[in-house]
């Protein structure tokens, strides 16, 4: 599939094979090296506009997680039993279990990171507010969006608890 881009840069590599560099450089506003490479891919590939086609740019080796996958799990696990339990709480239990295992110790930091990593893998449960109103009845889950100034607004699901008969 030829992308719009390749088209677009084969059209100055043809406009600059029939009128020359200059008119070329003063008609579109590129590089001189880009123009140059573009032909050079073009020659290279028998003409094929697909070679112009535009390349990932995601790393080939991404970074891997230096964190032992032992103290990723007792992580998960300590939060299943206490949830919403935060780096401060988690540090010292998770020290005893490093010295246990023979790991290296983690900084608060990391293990913060490693909660909001498992947060949005879904592994662990996200941060949510049950709330009911008093006048309808209705219960309602408010799940918390995090913003940049600190505020965390919440954004309602509600459900209705039906009525008991046995009470009053």
């Amino acid at each position: 599939m030829i992308q719009n881009k390749a088209k677009k840069k084969a059209e100055i590599v043809y406009f600059f094979r029939k009128y020359g560099l200059e008119p070329t450089l003063s008609a579109f506003n590129y590089s001189k090296s880009s123009i140059y490479s573009w032909d050079k891919t073009l020659g290279e590939n028998k003409e094929r506009i697909e070679s112009l086609n535009e390349k990932s740019k995601a790393p080939k080796n991404p970074k891997k997680s230096k964190i032992d996958l032992k103290i990723k799990e007792f992580i998960k696990e300590f939060r299943k039993e206490h949830s919403r339990t935060g780096q401060e709480k988690v540090k010292p239990e998770l020290d005893l279990f490093c010295q246990k295992m023979g790991l290296k110790t983690i900084s608060k930091s990391t293990i913060s990171r490693v909660i909001t990593e498992l947060k949005e893998k879904g592994e662990i449960p996200k941060k949510f507010k049950v709330s009911l109103y008093g006048k309808t009845g209705k219960v309602v889950i408010l799940a918390t969006k995090s913003l940049r100034s600190g505020l965390s607004p919440f954004i309602g699901l509600s459900c209705t608890i039906p009525e008991d008969p046995t009470l009053p």
